[in-house]
């Protein structure tokens, strides 16, 4: 998406050929890589309605972005094909996922959540001389894509930190703006190591507390107590995917039945953040789990629970 921009960018200013074709290519490729890049494009249309100089490439703009949608069906066939149950899990919009999402886009502080808010509106509110487009494309950039996945959230949640990490681009240029208009240089050092030591201090928070779920551990556990005929239910249902790709590096042979129909034993992995998210989900699954077993073991790992029922 940056490179997309980048390109959107020198196309408006010095148009050629070259630049056309390959901001074509690059677009439909952040499309294959993360379908919310399209949300990018979007932008890139506000720009061209938004800015005077932009608006006489309007027209070119429209067949590139027909050229790109082209090249990118068998991408939406796939995404139309998989369904919506890998997002089930998102929980609806509300005052505090939007927190929650704005927090992670600042690293969990709201210290440099305010910082990027004060340099957001500094830079929109009050413009100089000679910002022209970039300042569009970098407001366009930042605010477009939260707001459409906001209003997309309202019929289906999507508003989530990991699918607008590309808003993290513009939010820094953006603050990068504001603090070289700065006047004295004094100041500008004092900002700049101001964002770096909130930075800093993020970075060391997240490293002695990781947030990285423990898979490898929790799967491996499964695979050195199993017994032939176990069971194995998963919740959410997506989150089997980890499971088997360590099934795959360390126990080839293993195929678990992954239903919880009649079986002797049967192992309840839960990814430990939707536990908290939907705990009446996990609740009624080992309900139902412990109408005909006991449950005998449960083991905790980083942010994977591990549950055995036998019954």
């Amino acid at each position: 998406a940056s490179l997309s921009t980048l390109l959107f960018i020198m196309q408006l200013e010095k148009p050629a050929r070259r630049i056309r074709i390959a901001y074509i290519a690059i677009s439909a490729l952040a499309v294959y890589a993360h379908f919310f890049a399209v949300l990018v494009l979007a932008a890139h249309f506000a720009v061209t309605l938004l800015d005077q100089g932009a608006r006489k490439s309007r027209n070119a703009w429209i067949v590139d972005a027909s050229v790109i949608a082209f090249l990118c069906i068998p991408a939406m066939v796939a995404a139309y094909g998989a369904g919506t149950t890998s997002i089930s899990w998102i929980p609806p919009l509300s005052l505090h996922e939007a927190g929650s999402v704005f927090s992670d886009l600042a690293a969990d502080s709201w210290v440099l959540f305010t910082a990027f808010v004060v340099a957001a509106i500094f830079v929109a509110f009050f413009p100089r001389e000679g910002d022209g487009l970039t300042r569009t494309v970098f407001l366009a950039w930042l605010l477009i894509p939260i707001g459409l996945a906001g209003l997309m959230s309202l019929a289906r949640p999507v508003f989530q930190s990991n699918y607008l990490i590309f808003c993290l681009a513009p939010l820094v240029l953006i603050t990068s703006v504001a603090v070289f208009r700065v006047s004295h240089r004094i100041g500008q050092s004092a900002l700049v190591l101001g964002l770096i030591g909130l930075c800093a201090i993020q970075l060391s928070r997240y490293y002695a507390h990781p947030s990285v779920q423990d898979w490898r551990r929790a799967s491996l556990h499964v695979f050195q107590f199993e017994r032939p005929g176990d069971a194995i239910v998963f919740y959410p249902e997506f989150a089997h995917k980890p499971f088997d790709y360590y099934a795959r590096r360390f126990a080839p042979a293993y195929v678990p039945r992954n239903d919880s129909g009649p079986a002797n034993r049967t192992w309840l992995m839960i990814r430990g953040s939707d536990a908290r998210m939907h705990p009446d989900d996990v609740s009624r699954i080992q309900a139902d789990l412990g109408k005909s077993a006991t449950a005998i073991e449960r083991s905790r790992f980083h942010l994977v629970d591990v549950e055995l029922y036998v019954r």
